[in-house]
């Protein structure tokens, strides 16, 4: 198993998600855990998606940086806002990334 600095925001943000779960377990915390728990599989080459003219990075990061900024705002302890930062951070730099906006 290789980790690059791409897998290892992808995993900081699953344990943020499954803390925002066990935490809060609202329906943003769930939405997000799916999404990055999806961008692992296809990371770790577990699971391949390929749909003809559909963005799917594109797609899991925006799910993800949205999830997580709803999280953000509806987190009520310290390690929940803390989780739900992390999740909205990756969430935006994956975003940044797709969008070709960083190099």
């Amino acid at each position: 198993m290789h980790f690059n600095p791409g897998t290892v925001m992808i995993l900081s943000a699953l344990i943020a998600a499954v803390i925002l779960v066990v935490q809060e377990r609202g329906f943003a915390a769930v939405v997000a855990l799916l999404a990055v728990g999806l961008q692992a599989l296809m990371a770790f080459g577990i699971v391949s998606l390929n749909v003809r003219g559909l963005p799917i990075p594109l797609i899991l990061a925006s799910v993800l940086t949205v999830a997580g900024a709803i999280a953000w705002t509806r987190a009520g302890n310290k390690a929940a806002i803390s989780a739900a930062t992390v999740v909205t951070l990756v969430g935006g730099y994956e975003l940044a990334l797709a969008l070709n906006l960083l190099r």
